[in-house]
């Protein structure tokens, strides 16, 4: 599925920075309005869904005189986030829970040090962590924002005709590892950004119809994170919006 350039633009610059957020917190969020919209509490108190994040892998400031310039490759980390949701975030996607949604992934992501390195490490470099985490359920959900890229003119590094491989991000004879998998990325066109997501189901994921319900979601999630910031205004964030309600 594609945004055009119309709806993309706002997501990608005014919508961001009226929340104080990056573009891959705004999918964060936009993702946890669509799965509390469809798997609601029914009582007060709250729960919560763990997403595997996928990130840039080139963290330089882990180690020190580290310089990754000249290196070539694709370079990740993945570390499990919690979507939480409340019965006190009111209507699916009306003020209060845009606002949760956005305050809660941005102070979770906050307290994650060196964009999921130290995950990464402990999961796998640690003898001691490295059994408790490999144990951990999978997440239930894998979110990869790939980033922005250019087609345009021809550069030294530039998008290649066959650039859909870059949604390719498990090897076409492996089972998708995840119950259910997003990928988006941002490509720049001369008409603007267009913002493309692919959505995908593991063998243990969950079938068509609960899949397009929550693709629905998700879109209808962007809409009101784009209606939510259009009125919070750019200097404006949920935080201090809260604080004016009190």
């Amino acid at each position: 599925m594609k945004l055009p350039p119309e709806r993309a633009t706002a997501l990608l610059s005014t919508v961001p920075t009226a929340f104080g957020i990056g573009a891959d917190e705004l999918l964060l969020a936009a993702l946890s309005l669509a799965v509390a919209a469809q798997t609601r509490p029914g009582e007060a108190g709250s729960s919560g869904m763990v997403v595997a994040v996928q990130a840039h892998g080139r963290q330089e400031q882990v180690v020190d005189h580290l310089d990754l310039s000249r290196t070539v490759g694709w370079m990740a980390e993945i570390f499990p986030f919690l979507l939480e949701r409340t019965a006190d975030d009111g209507a699916a996607f009306g003020e209060c829970a845009v606002d949760a949604a956005v305050a809660r992934v941005r102070a979770l992501m906050a307290q994650i040090p060196d964009g999921g390195t130290d995950y990464s490490m402990l999961r796998f470099l640690n003898p001691r962590t490295a059994p408790i985490l490999s144990a951990a359920p999978m997440p239930t959900i894998y979110l990869n924002y790939v980033g922005r890229l250019t087609r345009g003119e021809v550069a030294d590094w530039s998008v290649a005709a066959e650039d859909s491989e870059l949604f390719a991000d498990w090897n076409a004879d492996v089972p998708d590892p995840f119950p259910l998998s997003l990928i988006v990325r941002t490509v720049d066109g001369p008409d603007g950004p267009e913002l493309s997501a692919r959505w995908s189901s593991g063998p243990d994921g969950p079938g068509a119809a609960v899949v397009g319900s929550l693709v629905a979601a998700w879109l209808r999630a962007l809409d009101a994170l784009a209606a939510r910031a259009a009125h919070l205004g750019a200097a404006t964030s949920p935080a201090t919006a809260s604080a004016g309600r009190n």
